[in-house]
């Protein structure tokens, strides 16, 4: 009996020591291996986030609720998830990083110890300045060195709000590369962010208006946004401002949520947006910027992820909503206004998806700018539709009427019309006609040097100069890019059409924004009086373009038929 009751005790002792093996699980590392899930590897417990931090505890006997395969940490509010493992190497010393890919994650600490030696301690997130973290990373990460002889290693990772957090194990070679792709594929995105941002702040600057400054600004804020998300704000300038940190995200997403709907109903067609709805969507973002204000100083963390959905759902769906009713109403464009709504209503989606690493990556925060940066460009073409549609409409009408569109003065066929009218004055015995070609060979360059817009703009203003000084003596058209040219409508006698000349020459040198039409554009006159009947329309205008084109630098003006000596005598033909 008493060799019975020793054999039984014997077992129990063995089953005990046993499970107690069982307890820690140990995990052994390769030099090449694939990141690891250590979430499901580690013995993992729940606990309250008030309990003590004693790694000794922890170690031995963490209490709380155990759990199994857990792929991911699902972290919420006033808890502590605690995991334990025997980590071990497979051949001498080997260095390997444990890490919570998460940027967002508030407190991670790790301890870590030899066999029989001391506990060491590191720890990182958003709420510990940058100072006190290993080394600066997008997100928590630690070094661990490991021998033949496994190291006993402790993992508390706490979060306020709900955040589902993947633990993973690496070699250092395996982390450094991929540490480069990441920061790789975070530069090209936020590269692609200040390129849009750029692109529609230079639009507000060339062209103004209220709509494309509000999209230069809600672009400038969106950039913001994804370097706050990815985590890269607090490596290069907030690292000591843990708190900030804390909260940056989820104000950028809530502000952000409210001045998309702003801009994408300022984007819609104006003639089919009513009162009420303008002032409903000027209202979103500063309900939008007081909430978020209020949620930073008094409202509860866990508030912070159901915030920024509800901020998402209603920006998306009250924008669908306008646009749908402004296309039922006839309003223009609306179809890239749509484009933009469905691009922003992916973001949501992917900023609260699994964080499935595809190449060991994670890649959520890329496919959120870039929904985002696609949004702003679909608003950004909506613009530019809707502030060209006035514009098209009057050129098509131009056009029609044998006018520039750009000018409204004659196009090349009219006038063709005009040189034809003229030439039956001259059948009828109503004296010669004047003509004068002026050529811009400057403009071309000067489109390259000041934009394309500066240069139209100085076009439509030399335009107008000729129309005011030659008044209703004188048809003046475009007939090509760089040159105009004016036919007179009446005789002309030598002395008046030097007169007109010299008065153009005159007007357009004391002209210097938005640039100087003389030097710039390189102003050079050609003037003729001739029998038009005798020379074709396109023969009269190479004859004045050569003529014009072969002057000498320091003149302007070239007289192409001989002149009464007074007439010429009286008559100033260089410019400086």
């Amino acid at each position: 009996m008493i060799i019975v009751r020793a054999f039984w005790a014997l077992v129990l002792c063995v089953l005990c020591a046993a499970g107690a093996g069982a307890a820690t699980p140990v995990v052994r590392g390769e030099p090449r291996m694939a990141p690891m899930n250590i979430a499901r590897e580690m013995e993992t417990v729940r606990l309250p986030v008030s309990g003590p931090l004693d790694p000794e505890a922890l170690w031995s006997a963490p209490g709380g609720m155990r759990l199994k395969d857990a792929a991911a940490w699902d972290l919420r509010a006033g808890e502590r998830w605690v995991g334990r493992m025997s980590l071990g190497g497979s051949r001498g010393v080997e260095e390997y990083v444990v890490q919570v890919p998460m940027p967002q994650v508030d407190h991670v600490r790790i301890w870590w110890r030899s066999s029989g030696g001391e506990w060491r301690m590191a720890e990182a997130g958003d709420r510990v300045p940058l100072s006190r973290w290993p080394f600066a990373n997008p997100f928590p990460a630690f070094l661990l060195s490991v021998g033949v002889e496994p190291i006993d290693v402790v993992l508390a990772v706490e979060n306020d709000a709900f955040l589902r957090a993947p633990v993973t194990l690496l070699p250092d070679s395996e982390f450094r590369e991929n540490l480069v792709r990441r920061a790789s594929l975070s530069g090209v995105m936020m590269g692609l962010g200040a390129m849009v941002a750029i692109v529609c702040v230079l639009g507000a600057i060339g062209y103004g208006g209220r709509s494309r400054w509000m999209l230069a600004g809600v672009s400038l804020w969106t950039l913001f946004g994804i370097v706050a998300a990815n985590g890269y704000l607090t490596v290069w300038f907030t690292g000591e401002w843990p708190a900030f940190n804390d909260w940056s995200r989820s104000f950028a997403g809530i502000v952000l949520a409210g001045l998309m709907l702003l801009l994408c109903t300022e984007a819609l067609d104006a003639l089919h947006v009513r009162r009420f709805e303008r002032l409903l969507a000027l209202a979103a973002p500063v309900v939008a910027l007081v909430y978020a204000i209020v949620q930073v100083a008094w409202l509860p963390t866990p508030w912070r992820v159901p915030a920024i959905v509800v901020a998402s759902a209603i920006s998306v769906l009250g924008s669908a909503a306008l646009c749908a009713v402004n296309h039922l109403r006839g309003g223009r464009h609306a179809g890239w206004v749509a484009g933009a709504i469905a691009s922003m209503a992916i973001a949501p989606f992917v900023a609260f998806a699994a964080p499935d690493q595809v190449a060991n990556l994670d890649l959520r925060a890329a496919v959120l700018a870039a929904s985002l940066y696609v949004a702003l460009l679909f608003i950004r073409q909506a613009l530019m539709l809707r502030d060209r549609y006035g514009r098209d409409v009057l050129g098509r009408a131009a056009t029609a009427a044998n006018r520039d569109p750009l000018t409204a003065l004659w196009s090349y066929d009219g006038f063709q019309q005009r040189h034809a009218e003229a030439a039956l004055r001259e059948a009828a015995g109503q004296g010669t006609s004047s003509v004068i070609l002026f050529a811009l060979p400057g403009l071309d360059n000067a489109a390259i040097q000041y934009g394309s817009a500066a240069t139209e703009r100085a076009l439509v203003r030399f335009a107008a100069t000729l129309q005011g000084l030659l008044g209703q003596k004188w048809a003046v058209a475009r007939v090509s890019r760089t040159r105009f040219a004016a036919i007179s409508l009446r005789p002309l006698t030598p002395i008046e059409l030097a007169d007109c000349a010299t008065q153009v020459l005159a007007h357009c040198s004391r002209i210097a924004q938005p640039l100087n039409l003389v030097s710039d554009f390189d102003l050079r006159m050609a003037c003729s009086r001739r029998r038009i009947a005798d020379t074709p329309m396109p023969e009269l205008l190479r004859e004045l373009k050569q003529a014009a084109l072969a002057l000498d630098y320091r003149k302007r003006i070239v007289y192409l038929q001989p002149m009464p000596a007074a007439a010429l005598a009286e008559t100033p033909v260089t410019a400086s």
